[in-house]
Protein backbone atom coordinates (compact mmCIF):
# COMPACT_ATOMS: atom_id res chain seq x y z
CA UNK A 1 0.00 0.00 0.00
CA UNK A 2 1.57 3.44 -1.53
CA UNK A 3 1.61 6.32 1.03
CA UNK A 4 -1.50 8.71 0.45
CA UNK A 5 0.05 11.70 -1.97
CA UNK A 6 -0.30 14.26 0.52
CA UNK A 7 1.84 12.73 2.89
CA UNK A 8 4.40 12.16 0.33
CA UNK A 9 7.10 14.53 1.20
CA UNK A 10 6.85 13.31 5.20
CA UNK A 11 9.83 10.97 6.35
CA UNK A 12 9.20 8.29 8.57
CA UNK A 13 9.51 8.42 12.32
CA UNK A 14 12.14 6.96 14.35
CA UNK A 15 10.70 4.81 17.38
CA UNK A 16 8.46 7.85 17.92
CA UNK A 17 11.54 9.96 18.60
CA UNK A 18 12.17 13.36 18.05
CA UNK A 19 11.49 15.04 14.39
CA UNK A 20 15.02 15.11 12.73
CA UNK A 21 16.74 18.32 13.41
CA UNK A 22 16.44 21.32 10.76
CA UNK A 23 19.61 20.98 9.47
CA UNK A 24 19.35 17.69 8.25
CA UNK A 25 15.71 18.12 6.51
CA UNK A 26 15.39 19.28 2.60
CA UNK A 27 14.65 22.69 2.41
CA UNK A 28 10.67 22.31 2.08
CA UNK A 29 11.02 20.85 5.00
CA UNK A 30 13.15 23.30 7.01
CA UNK A 31 10.89 26.51 5.90
CA UNK A 32 8.09 24.31 7.28
CA UNK A 33 9.32 23.40 10.64
CA UNK A 34 10.47 27.06 11.23
CA UNK A 35 7.37 28.06 10.86
CA UNK A 36 6.30 25.76 13.79
CA UNK A 37 6.02 25.53 17.29
CA UNK A 38 9.60 22.75 18.65
CA UNK A 39 8.10 19.27 18.63
CA UNK A 40 6.67 16.91 20.84
CA UNK A 41 9.73 15.12 21.63
CA UNK A 42 11.60 18.47 22.60
CA UNK A 43 9.15 20.13 24.67
CA UNK A 44 8.65 18.76 27.60
CA UNK A 45 12.45 18.58 29.99
CA UNK A 46 12.90 15.19 31.57
CA UNK A 47 14.48 15.78 35.28
CA UNK A 48 15.14 12.23 37.45
CA UNK A 49 15.15 11.66 40.90
CA UNK A 50 14.94 9.26 43.33
CA UNK A 51 11.96 8.88 46.33
CA UNK A 52 12.34 6.58 49.32
CA UNK A 53 9.92 3.96 49.77
CA UNK A 54 7.84 6.10 51.81
CA UNK A 55 7.12 7.94 48.70
CA UNK A 56 5.68 4.97 47.01
CA UNK A 57 2.42 4.51 48.58
CA UNK A 58 2.31 0.46 48.77
CA UNK A 59 4.54 -0.01 45.02
CA UNK A 60 6.97 -1.87 46.72
CA UNK A 61 10.52 -1.22 48.36
CA UNK A 62 13.60 -0.14 46.69
CA UNK A 63 14.33 3.51 44.78
CA UNK A 64 11.73 4.92 42.56
CA UNK A 65 12.58 6.42 38.90
CA UNK A 66 11.02 9.78 38.88
CA UNK A 67 10.63 11.42 35.66
CA UNK A 68 9.58 15.15 36.53
CA UNK A 69 8.35 16.67 33.75
CA UNK A 70 8.51 20.65 34.94
CA UNK A 71 6.08 23.23 33.70
CA UNK A 72 7.55 26.09 31.32
CA UNK A 73 7.50 28.30 34.60
CA UNK A 74 9.81 26.26 36.44
CA UNK A 75 12.20 25.12 33.69
CA UNK A 76 12.62 28.21 31.74
CA UNK A 77 14.31 28.04 28.53
CA UNK A 78 16.45 25.39 27.58
CA UNK A 79 19.57 25.30 25.44
CA UNK A 80 21.04 22.23 23.79
CA UNK A 81 23.12 21.50 20.57
CA UNK A 82 20.79 22.16 17.77
CA UNK A 83 20.04 25.67 19.41
CA UNK A 84 17.94 27.53 21.31
CA UNK A 85 14.21 26.00 22.09
CA UNK A 86 11.00 27.34 24.08
CA UNK A 87 9.89 24.54 25.96
CA UNK A 88 6.20 23.66 26.60
CA UNK A 89 5.16 20.69 29.26
CA UNK A 90 2.54 19.04 31.18
CA UNK A 91 1.81 20.98 34.33
CA UNK A 92 1.28 18.19 36.89
CA UNK A 93 4.93 16.01 37.66
CA UNK A 94 5.16 12.65 36.74
CA UNK A 95 6.73 9.27 38.50
CA UNK A 96 7.85 5.81 36.34
CA UNK A 97 7.79 3.37 38.64
CA UNK A 98 8.88 -0.14 36.54
CA UNK A 99 5.97 0.06 34.28
CA UNK A 100 3.71 2.20 35.84
CA UNK A 101 3.85 5.86 35.68
CA UNK A 102 3.03 7.76 38.72
CA UNK A 103 1.17 11.38 38.44
CA UNK A 104 1.34 13.94 41.33
CA UNK A 105 1.19 17.61 42.04
CA UNK A 106 4.25 19.22 44.17
CA UNK A 107 1.63 20.92 46.61
CA UNK A 108 -0.72 17.74 47.01
CA UNK A 109 0.02 15.76 50.24
CA UNK A 110 -2.65 13.42 49.41
CA UNK A 111 -2.42 10.04 47.39
CA UNK A 112 -5.26 9.78 44.85
CA UNK A 113 -5.57 6.67 42.89
CA UNK A 114 -6.94 5.82 39.12
CA UNK A 115 -6.26 3.22 36.45
CA UNK A 116 -5.76 4.87 32.55
CA UNK A 117 -6.53 1.97 29.70
CA UNK A 118 -3.98 0.11 28.78
CA UNK A 119 -2.70 -0.89 32.70
CA UNK A 120 -1.08 2.98 32.82
CA UNK A 121 -1.67 3.59 36.66
CA UNK A 122 -1.53 7.27 37.80
CA UNK A 123 -1.44 7.96 41.74
CA UNK A 124 -0.57 11.30 43.66
CA UNK A 125 2.64 11.47 45.26
CA UNK A 126 4.85 14.25 47.07
CA UNK A 127 8.35 14.84 45.46
CA UNK A 128 9.99 16.18 48.93
CA UNK A 129 12.75 13.56 50.00
CA UNK A 130 14.31 13.03 46.39
CA UNK A 131 17.80 15.00 45.67
CA UNK A 132 20.08 12.31 43.51
CA UNK A 133 19.62 12.99 39.53
CA UNK A 134 19.33 9.64 37.44
CA UNK A 135 19.80 9.70 33.55
CA UNK A 136 16.71 7.61 32.24
CA UNK A 137 17.33 5.22 28.72
CA UNK A 138 15.82 6.91 25.49
CA UNK A 139 13.49 4.14 25.44
CA UNK A 140 12.43 4.33 28.79
CA UNK A 141 11.23 8.04 27.86
CA UNK A 142 9.85 7.29 24.58
CA UNK A 143 7.93 4.21 26.77
CA UNK A 144 6.42 6.67 29.35
CA UNK A 145 5.56 9.56 26.06
CA UNK A 146 4.21 6.75 24.43
CA UNK A 147 1.78 5.54 28.16
CA UNK A 148 0.45 9.47 28.02
CA UNK A 149 -0.20 9.72 23.87
CA UNK A 150 -2.20 6.05 24.67
CA UNK A 151 -3.75 7.60 27.44
CA UNK A 152 -5.24 10.31 25.96
CA UNK A 153 -6.24 8.37 23.34
CA UNK A 154 -8.64 6.21 25.29
CA UNK A 155 -9.88 9.14 26.89
CA UNK A 156 -10.89 10.89 23.94
CA UNK A 157 -12.23 7.92 21.83
CA UNK A 158 -13.97 5.76 24.09
CA UNK A 159 -17.33 6.64 26.41
CA UNK A 160 -17.09 7.95 29.53
CA UNK A 161 -17.69 4.53 31.34
CA UNK A 162 -15.62 2.50 29.23
CA UNK A 163 -14.53 -0.84 30.86
CA UNK A 164 -11.75 -2.71 28.96
CA UNK A 165 -11.86 -6.51 27.73
CA UNK A 166 -15.62 -6.20 28.58
CA UNK A 167 -17.73 -8.96 26.20
CA UNK A 168 -18.91 -6.80 23.10
CA UNK A 169 -22.21 -8.31 22.86
CA UNK A 170 -23.97 -4.95 21.72
CA UNK A 171 -21.32 -2.62 21.51
CA UNK A 172 -19.65 -1.52 18.13
CA UNK A 173 -16.74 -0.08 18.64
CA UNK A 174 -15.47 -3.39 20.36
CA UNK A 175 -11.41 -2.84 18.99
CA UNK A 176 -10.48 -0.98 22.10
CA UNK A 177 -9.04 -4.48 23.25
CA UNK A 178 -8.34 -5.93 20.07
CA UNK A 179 -5.84 -2.66 20.20
CA UNK A 180 -4.43 -3.47 23.40
CA UNK A 181 -3.88 -6.99 22.42
CA UNK A 182 -2.02 -6.66 19.35
CA UNK A 183 -0.23 -3.44 20.07
CA UNK A 184 2.80 -4.40 21.32
CA UNK A 185 3.45 -7.32 18.29
CA UNK A 186 2.19 -5.29 15.70
CA UNK A 187 4.52 -2.39 14.16
CA UNK A 188 1.93 -1.24 11.72
CA UNK A 189 -1.16 -1.20 14.90
CA UNK A 190 1.55 0.81 17.02
CA UNK A 191 2.04 3.40 14.68
CA UNK A 192 -1.32 3.88 13.73
CA UNK A 193 -2.62 3.54 17.34
CA UNK A 194 0.24 6.64 18.31
CA UNK A 195 -0.80 8.73 15.23
CA UNK A 196 -4.12 8.79 16.08
CA UNK A 197 -3.30 10.12 19.89
CA UNK A 198 -1.16 12.91 18.99
CA UNK A 199 -3.87 13.67 16.22
CA UNK A 200 -6.04 14.10 18.97
CA UNK A 201 -4.11 15.39 21.49
CA UNK A 202 -2.89 18.20 18.35
CA UNK A 203 -5.76 19.14 18.10
CA UNK A 204 -7.43 19.94 21.21
CA UNK A 205 -3.78 21.82 21.75
CA UNK A 206 -4.23 23.41 18.55
CA UNK A 207 -0.70 21.87 18.00
CA UNK A 208 1.00 22.32 14.30
CA UNK A 209 3.85 20.52 15.12
CA UNK A 210 2.28 17.88 16.89
CA UNK A 211 0.07 17.70 14.10
CA UNK A 212 2.86 17.04 11.59
CA UNK A 213 4.30 14.67 13.48
CA UNK A 214 0.81 12.53 13.72
CA UNK A 215 0.89 12.47 10.21
CA UNK A 216 5.08 11.00 10.08
CA UNK A 217 3.82 8.82 12.54
CA UNK A 218 0.70 7.56 10.59
CA UNK A 219 3.16 6.91 7.30
CA UNK A 220 5.45 4.94 9.35
CA UNK A 221 2.38 2.88 9.88
CA UNK A 222 1.03 2.66 5.85
CA UNK A 223 4.77 1.74 5.05
CA UNK A 224 4.72 -0.75 8.16
CA UNK A 225 1.66 -2.28 6.84
CA UNK A 226 2.77 -2.14 3.01
CA UNK A 227 6.44 -4.19 4.30
CA UNK A 228 4.38 -6.45 6.46
CA UNK A 229 1.73 -7.71 3.33
CA UNK A 230 4.81 -8.64 1.01
CA UNK A 231 5.45 -11.28 3.91
CA UNK A 232 4.27 -14.72 3.46
CA UNK A 233 1.86 -16.03 6.30
CA UNK A 234 0.78 -12.17 6.30
CA UNK A 235 -2.68 -12.86 5.98
CA UNK A 236 -2.80 -15.01 9.01
CA UNK A 237 -1.72 -11.81 11.56
CA UNK A 238 -4.99 -10.70 13.53
CA UNK A 239 -3.54 -7.24 14.52
CA UNK A 240 -2.59 -6.17 10.63
CA UNK A 241 -6.81 -6.31 10.15
CA UNK A 242 -6.97 -4.34 13.07
CA UNK A 243 -4.47 -1.84 12.21
CA UNK A 244 -5.97 -1.47 8.81
CA UNK A 245 -9.57 -0.80 10.69
CA UNK A 246 -7.89 1.81 12.57
CA UNK A 247 -6.39 3.23 9.70
CA UNK A 248 -9.39 3.81 7.83
CA UNK A 249 -10.37 6.23 10.71
CA UNK A 250 -7.33 8.27 10.31
CA UNK A 251 -7.59 8.58 7.24
CA UNK A 252 -11.19 9.71 7.51
CA UNK A 253 -10.64 12.06 10.61
CA UNK A 254 -7.34 13.66 10.47
CA UNK A 255 -6.10 13.66 7.22
CA UNK A 256 -4.82 17.82 6.55
CA UNK A 257 -7.49 20.26 6.45
CA UNK A 258 -6.38 21.35 2.98
CA UNK A 259 -7.34 18.01 1.25
CA UNK A 260 -10.63 17.91 -0.19
CA UNK A 261 -10.95 14.07 -1.52
CA UNK A 262 -9.94 11.00 1.13
CA UNK A 263 -10.79 8.16 -0.54
CA UNK A 264 -7.98 5.70 0.81
CA UNK A 265 -10.33 5.16 4.31
CA UNK A 266 -12.37 3.21 1.73
CA UNK A 267 -9.80 1.06 0.48
CA UNK A 268 -8.94 -0.25 3.81
CA UNK A 269 -12.74 -2.09 4.53
CA UNK A 270 -11.52 -3.68 0.98
CA UNK A 271 -8.48 -4.68 2.62
CA UNK A 272 -10.14 -6.02 5.75
CA UNK A 273 -12.44 -8.21 3.56
CA UNK A 274 -9.23 -9.77 1.51
CA UNK A 275 -7.82 -10.71 5.05
CA UNK A 276 -10.76 -12.72 6.01
CA UNK A 277 -11.83 -14.15 2.94
CA UNK A 278 -7.95 -15.28 2.38
CA UNK A 279 -8.15 -17.26 6.07
CA UNK A 280 -11.62 -19.27 5.13
CA UNK A 281 -14.15 -19.17 8.08
CA UNK A 282 -13.20 -21.88 10.32
CA UNK A 283 -10.16 -19.39 11.68
CA UNK A 284 -12.45 -17.35 12.95
CA UNK A 285 -14.16 -19.67 15.85
CA UNK A 286 -12.81 -18.48 19.28
CA UNK A 287 -10.45 -15.63 20.74
CA UNK A 288 -9.32 -12.76 19.25
CA UNK A 289 -9.96 -13.86 15.16
CA UNK A 290 -13.52 -14.58 16.66
CA UNK A 291 -14.01 -10.95 18.31
CA UNK A 292 -12.32 -9.17 15.36
CA UNK A 293 -14.54 -11.20 12.70
CA UNK A 294 -18.14 -10.38 14.30
CA UNK A 295 -17.08 -6.69 14.76
CA UNK A 296 -15.90 -6.30 11.11
CA UNK A 297 -19.51 -8.07 9.68
CA UNK A 298 -21.10 -4.65 9.52
CA UNK A 299 -18.70 -2.77 7.32
CA UNK A 300 -18.21 -5.60 5.15
CA UNK A 301 -22.10 -5.42 4.79
CA UNK A 302 -21.78 -1.43 4.27
CA UNK A 303 -18.87 -2.46 1.39
CA UNK A 304 -21.44 -5.20 -0.37
CA UNK A 305 -24.12 -2.45 -0.20
CA UNK A 306 -22.52 0.30 -1.72
CA UNK A 307 -21.71 -2.07 -4.78
CA UNK A 308 -24.67 -3.30 -5.42
CA UNK A 309 -23.05 -6.75 -5.02
CA UNK A 310 -23.37 -9.63 -3.33
CA UNK A 311 -21.63 -10.49 0.02
CA UNK A 312 -19.56 -13.24 0.60
CA UNK A 313 -20.37 -13.43 3.81
CA UNK A 314 -24.14 -14.03 3.29
CA UNK A 315 -23.29 -17.56 2.31
CA UNK A 316 -24.43 -20.25 5.01
CA UNK A 317 -20.62 -21.18 5.60
CA UNK A 318 -19.88 -17.78 6.61
CA UNK A 319 -23.02 -17.33 8.72
CA UNK A 320 -22.46 -20.55 10.74
CA UNK A 321 -18.78 -21.77 10.86
CA UNK A 322 -16.86 -19.13 12.73
CA UNK A 323 -19.89 -19.68 15.45
CA UNK A 324 -19.38 -23.37 15.93
CA UNK A 325 -18.33 -22.68 19.71
CA UNK A 326 -19.56 -19.63 20.88
CA UNK A 327 -23.19 -18.35 20.47
CA UNK A 328 -24.39 -15.95 17.99
CA UNK A 329 -25.45 -12.44 19.99
CA UNK A 330 -28.40 -10.16 18.94
CA UNK A 331 -26.02 -8.47 16.81
CA UNK A 332 -24.50 -11.33 15.28
CA UNK A 333 -28.54 -11.94 13.88
CA UNK A 334 -29.36 -8.86 13.05
CA UNK A 335 -26.17 -7.95 10.64
CA UNK A 336 -27.15 -12.06 9.16
CA UNK A 337 -30.22 -10.14 8.12
CA UNK A 338 -28.20 -7.12 6.89
CA UNK A 339 -25.82 -9.29 5.04
CA UNK A 340 -28.90 -10.37 2.43
CA UNK A 341 -29.74 -6.60 1.49
CA UNK A 342 -27.00 -6.37 -0.98
CA UNK A 343 -28.22 -10.15 -2.81
CA UNK A 344 -31.57 -8.55 -3.30
CA UNK A 345 -29.61 -5.17 -4.81
CA UNK A 346 -27.76 -7.64 -6.99
CA UNK A 347 -31.43 -9.36 -8.23
CA UNK A 348 -32.79 -5.93 -8.86
CA UNK A 349 -29.58 -5.17 -11.38
CA UNK A 350 -30.68 -8.24 -13.01
CA UNK A 351 -34.27 -7.69 -13.49
CA UNK A 352 -33.36 -4.04 -14.58
CA UNK A 353 -30.90 -5.55 -17.27
CA UNK A 354 -33.41 -8.39 -18.23
CA UNK A 355 -35.19 -8.09 -21.76
CA UNK A 356 -36.98 -11.86 -21.03
CA UNK A 357 -40.57 -10.75 -19.60
CA UNK A 358 -40.82 -14.46 -18.33
CA UNK A 359 -37.73 -14.15 -16.42
CA UNK A 360 -38.61 -10.76 -15.04
CA UNK A 361 -41.46 -11.93 -13.82
CA UNK A 362 -39.67 -15.29 -11.92
CA UNK A 363 -37.37 -12.34 -10.25
CA UNK A 364 -39.70 -10.68 -9.06
CA UNK A 365 -41.88 -13.00 -7.00
CA UNK A 366 -38.25 -14.12 -5.91
CA UNK A 367 -37.31 -10.78 -4.76
CA UNK A 368 -40.30 -10.57 -2.90
CA UNK A 369 -40.41 -13.84 -1.28
CA UNK A 370 -36.60 -13.20 0.15
CA UNK A 371 -38.12 -9.62 1.27
CA UNK A 372 -41.15 -10.99 3.12
CA UNK A 373 -38.76 -13.95 4.82
CA UNK A 374 -36.15 -11.75 6.17
CA UNK A 375 -39.55 -8.98 7.42
CA UNK A 376 -40.36 -12.11 9.37
CA UNK A 377 -36.90 -12.56 10.55
CA UNK A 378 -37.11 -9.16 11.48
CA UNK A 379 -40.04 -9.06 13.74
CA UNK A 380 -38.92 -12.58 15.21
CA UNK A 381 -35.60 -10.06 16.02
CA UNK A 382 -37.30 -7.54 17.45
CA UNK A 383 -39.62 -9.82 19.52
CA UNK A 384 -36.80 -11.39 21.23
CA UNK A 385 -35.25 -8.18 22.41
CA UNK A 386 -38.50 -7.17 23.63
CA UNK A 387 -38.61 -3.37 25.70
CA UNK A 388 -34.54 -2.89 24.79
CA UNK A 389 -35.27 -2.34 21.26
CA UNK A 390 -38.00 0.84 21.90
CA UNK A 391 -35.31 2.56 24.29
CA UNK A 392 -34.66 5.12 22.08
CA UNK A 393 -38.07 4.24 20.00
CA UNK A 394 -39.57 8.36 20.26
CA UNK A 395 -43.06 6.98 19.13
CA UNK A 396 -42.12 4.85 22.40
CA UNK A 397 -41.02 6.96 24.72
CA UNK A 398 -41.69 10.46 24.01
CA UNK A 399 -39.98 13.20 21.79
CA UNK A 400 -37.53 13.82 23.99
CA UNK A 401 -35.76 10.74 23.48
CA UNK A 402 -33.06 9.68 26.32
CA UNK A 403 -29.24 10.46 26.16
CA UNK A 404 -27.38 7.00 26.80
CA UNK A 405 -25.35 7.19 29.36
CA UNK A 406 -23.27 3.85 29.35
CA UNK A 407 -21.22 1.66 26.84
CA UNK A 408 -24.02 -0.71 26.71
CA UNK A 409 -27.02 2.03 25.95
CA UNK A 410 -24.55 2.96 23.20
CA UNK A 411 -24.21 -0.10 21.77
CA UNK A 412 -28.06 -0.75 21.71
CA UNK A 413 -28.96 2.86 20.28
CA UNK A 414 -26.31 1.45 17.12
CA UNK A 415 -28.03 -1.64 17.19
CA UNK A 416 -32.07 0.16 16.83
CA UNK A 417 -30.00 2.58 14.28
CA UNK A 418 -29.37 -0.98 11.64
CA UNK A 419 -32.84 -2.04 12.83
CA UNK A 420 -34.68 0.69 11.48
CA UNK A 421 -32.37 0.99 8.09
CA UNK A 422 -32.84 -2.60 7.83
CA UNK A 423 -36.34 -2.10 7.76
CA UNK A 424 -35.97 1.09 5.19
CA UNK A 425 -34.02 -0.95 2.85
CA UNK A 426 -36.67 -4.00 2.70
CA UNK A 427 -39.51 -1.38 2.38
CA UNK A 428 -37.95 0.58 -0.16
CA UNK A 429 -36.75 -3.07 -2.45
CA UNK A 430 -40.18 -3.79 -2.16
CA UNK A 431 -41.65 -0.49 -3.24
CA UNK A 432 -39.49 -0.40 -6.34
CA UNK A 433 -40.07 -4.08 -7.46
CA UNK A 434 -44.20 -4.52 -6.87
CA UNK A 435 -46.50 -3.29 -8.66
CA UNK A 436 -48.98 -1.83 -5.76
CA UNK A 437 -52.22 0.01 -6.15
CA UNK A 438 -51.94 3.50 -4.78
CA UNK A 439 -53.47 2.17 -0.93
CA UNK A 440 -50.71 0.13 -1.29
CA UNK A 441 -47.79 2.33 -2.08
CA UNK A 442 -49.60 4.46 0.70
CA UNK A 443 -48.65 2.12 3.48
CA UNK A 444 -45.36 1.17 2.29
CA UNK A 445 -44.58 4.61 2.17
CA UNK A 446 -45.96 5.67 5.71
CA UNK A 447 -43.76 2.28 6.76
CA UNK A 448 -40.18 3.83 5.10
CA UNK A 449 -40.92 7.19 5.89
CA UNK A 450 -41.92 6.05 10.16
CA UNK A 451 -38.52 3.99 10.50
CA UNK A 452 -36.45 7.25 8.74
CA UNK A 453 -38.29 9.32 11.23
CA UNK A 454 -37.17 6.69 13.83
CA UNK A 455 -33.63 6.55 12.95
CA UNK A 456 -33.56 10.60 12.18
CA UNK A 457 -34.26 11.19 16.15
CA UNK A 458 -32.13 8.64 17.57
CA UNK A 459 -28.72 9.27 15.29
CA UNK A 460 -27.83 12.81 17.05
CA UNK A 461 -27.25 10.86 20.34
CA UNK A 462 -24.53 9.13 18.53
CA UNK A 463 -22.63 12.25 19.12
CA UNK A 464 -23.81 13.22 22.48
CA UNK A 465 -21.08 14.22 24.90
CA UNK A 466 -21.13 11.06 27.17
CA UNK A 467 -20.48 9.30 23.98
CA UNK A 468 -16.00 8.84 22.75
CA UNK A 469 -14.86 10.46 19.46
CA UNK A 470 -15.13 6.38 18.49
CA UNK A 471 -18.94 6.63 18.78
CA UNK A 472 -18.90 9.62 16.57
CA UNK A 473 -16.71 8.39 14.05
CA UNK A 474 -18.97 5.17 13.82
CA UNK A 475 -22.20 7.69 13.06
CA UNK A 476 -20.70 9.38 10.65
CA UNK A 477 -21.54 6.96 8.10
CA UNK A 478 -25.18 6.56 9.61
CA UNK A 479 -25.67 10.66 9.19
CA UNK A 480 -24.94 10.17 5.40
CA UNK A 481 -27.09 7.69 4.88
CA UNK A 482 -29.99 9.19 6.91
CA UNK A 483 -29.14 12.50 4.90
CA UNK A 484 -29.47 11.48 1.21
CA UNK A 485 -32.83 9.81 2.46
CA UNK A 486 -34.54 12.79 3.54
CA UNK A 487 -32.80 14.51 0.29
CA UNK A 488 -33.79 12.15 -2.03
CA UNK A 489 -37.19 10.20 -0.63
CA UNK A 490 -38.70 13.41 1.05
CA UNK A 491 -41.71 15.29 -0.73
CA UNK A 492 -40.01 18.04 -2.78
CA UNK A 493 -40.59 21.07 -1.32
CA UNK A 494 -41.12 19.68 1.82
CA UNK A 495 -38.65 20.35 5.15
CA UNK A 496 -39.70 17.69 7.89
CA UNK A 497 -38.38 18.72 11.75
CA UNK A 498 -36.07 15.37 11.31
CA UNK A 499 -34.62 16.58 8.34
CA UNK A 500 -34.02 19.63 10.02
CA UNK A 501 -32.48 17.82 13.14
CA UNK A 502 -29.96 16.01 10.48
CA UNK A 503 -28.80 18.96 8.92
CA UNK A 504 -28.09 20.96 12.49
CA UNK A 505 -25.43 18.08 13.22
CA UNK A 506 -23.42 19.25 10.27
CA UNK A 507 -22.15 22.45 11.63
CA UNK A 508 -20.60 20.29 15.17
CA UNK A 509 -17.35 20.44 15.55
CA UNK A 510 -15.44 16.64 15.26
CA UNK A 511 -11.97 16.49 16.94
CA UNK A 512 -11.01 19.79 14.81
CA UNK A 513 -13.26 19.21 11.55
CA UNK A 514 -17.15 20.29 11.22
CA UNK A 515 -18.90 17.03 10.65
CA UNK A 516 -19.95 18.85 7.24
CA UNK A 517 -16.30 19.09 6.27
CA UNK A 518 -15.61 15.12 7.11
CA UNK A 519 -18.82 13.81 5.31
CA UNK A 520 -17.63 16.37 2.01
CA UNK A 521 -14.58 13.80 2.37
CA UNK A 522 -16.84 10.77 2.15
CA UNK A 523 -18.24 12.08 -1.12
CA UNK A 524 -15.19 12.66 -2.41
CA UNK A 525 -15.39 16.46 -2.27
CA UNK A 526 -19.07 17.09 -2.80
CA UNK A 527 -20.94 18.75 0.04
CA UNK A 528 -23.90 16.54 1.81
CA UNK A 529 -26.48 18.71 1.38
CA UNK A 530 -25.74 18.67 -2.42
CA UNK A 531 -25.46 14.84 -2.97
CA UNK A 532 -28.69 12.92 -4.37
CA UNK A 533 -30.55 16.23 -5.13
CA UNK A 534 -30.18 15.44 -8.69
CA UNK A 535 -32.76 12.55 -8.37
CA UNK A 536 -35.14 14.31 -5.62
CA UNK A 537 -38.50 14.41 -6.98
CA UNK A 538 -38.49 12.75 -10.04
CA UNK A 539 -38.23 9.16 -11.70
CA UNK A 540 -40.62 8.23 -8.62
CA UNK A 541 -40.72 4.80 -8.05
CA UNK A 542 -36.82 4.37 -9.36
CA UNK A 543 -35.30 6.57 -7.09
CA UNK A 544 -36.50 5.40 -3.93
CA UNK A 545 -33.17 3.02 -4.06
CA UNK A 546 -31.07 5.74 -4.20
CA UNK A 547 -30.73 6.78 -0.88
CA UNK A 548 -28.63 3.69 0.10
Amino acid sequence: MAPCKHRAEITPSDEFGAVPELGRQPKAQQKMASKLSVCVETSISPKVTTASNDENHGWGPGPVQRLQYMSTAEEGVRHDQAGMHTMQSIESSFYLIGNNLIRGNAKSTRPQEQTWPGHLRIQAATPENSQADIALSDSLVRTARQQLYIGHLWAVMLPKDHHFFTEPRLSAPGWSGLVLMFYNTEPSLRYATLAMAMACLATENNDEQLRLKSLQTYNSAVQELSSALKQRQAYQRNGLIVASGLMASFELVFVPMDEPRVVAWKHHTGGQLAFFLSRGPKSFLSGAAHQLFVDSRINMAMLAIGTRTRSPFSSHEWKTIPWGIKSKSAKDRLVDIMLEIPTLLEQIAQLQSSSCPAAVGILQQKVLGRCAQLERVMRLWAAKMGTDILRFDYTFVGECVPVPQTETEFGLLHLSIVYWFIEMMLVSVKIFVSKLCAMETAEAMRQLQMAARKSARALPLLFASSGGLAQRISGLLALSIALRYFLIVEAPGGISDESCMLESLLDQDLNGSTIRTLLTRMYGGQDPLLVGTDYRGSHWPENVLRWF
